[in-house]
């Protein structure tokens, strides 16, 4: 995921002032297990969680939370959910 401000130009008393667009970049997006749920804060920037249930009757193989790393990977494993 990457975001990025745009950028602006304002003129107050006869100066201008410039906003510059500064990339803001994230981890790349992760999705809902089959047959369970992701919680989490969205923008999924850097110290971001994400957790992960599985529905009754099945079982979680892999991470049940998530964080994002500054290198912009994710903590542990996507999970699975399975009987």
């Amino acid at each position: 995921m990457s975001l990025s401000i745009t950028t602006i130009t304002r003129r107050v008393n006869g100066t201008n002032f410039k906003i510059i667009d500064v990339p803001i970049s994230g981890c790349p997006t992760l999705t809902a297990p089959a047959f369970g749920t992701m919680n989490g804060t969205q923008g999924w920037l850097e110290g971001a969680n994400v957790s992960f249930t599985c529905n009754p009757n099945t079982q979680m193989i892999g991470s049940a939370v998530r964080t994002c790393q500054p290198d912009r990977s994710w903590t542990g494993s996507q999970p699975v959910c399975g009987q």
